[in-house]
């Protein structure tokens, strides 16, 4: 019994004197879900900026082709007899008011 009582002290120093460690924990969860979650948002960032470069690189070019086409119709716009007209249109108004 005396030996008992003594093994017990023993024990009690030890673990008295023993510094109190853990045993770590094999990797959280928590690093890795973070991890996860940026490597997807930085994915999906990238689709979206490159979707929009490709939708502005369409929209300039629909929009030269636009002004190409504006220039054209202007360019066959026929403008020689454009101060006959207006005279013409002047003098039929004025023959109206009069």
């Amino acid at each position: 019994m005396e030996e008992d009582k003594d093994f017990k002290e023993k024990e009690i120093e030890q673990m008295q004197n023993t510094p109190n460690t853990k045993p770590k924990e094999e990797g959280t969860v928590g690093p890795l879900i973070g991890s996860i979650i940026v490597i997807i948002l930085i994915i999906l960032g990238g689709i979206y900026y490159f979707n929009n470069v490709d939708l502005v690189s369409k929209n300039s070019s629909n929009i030269d082709e636009e002004l190409l086409e504006i220039e054209a119709e202007i360019n066959k716009t026929n403008l020689d007899d454009i101060d006959t007209e207006l005279d013409q249109i002047q003098r039929e108004i004025e023959a109206e008011l009069d």
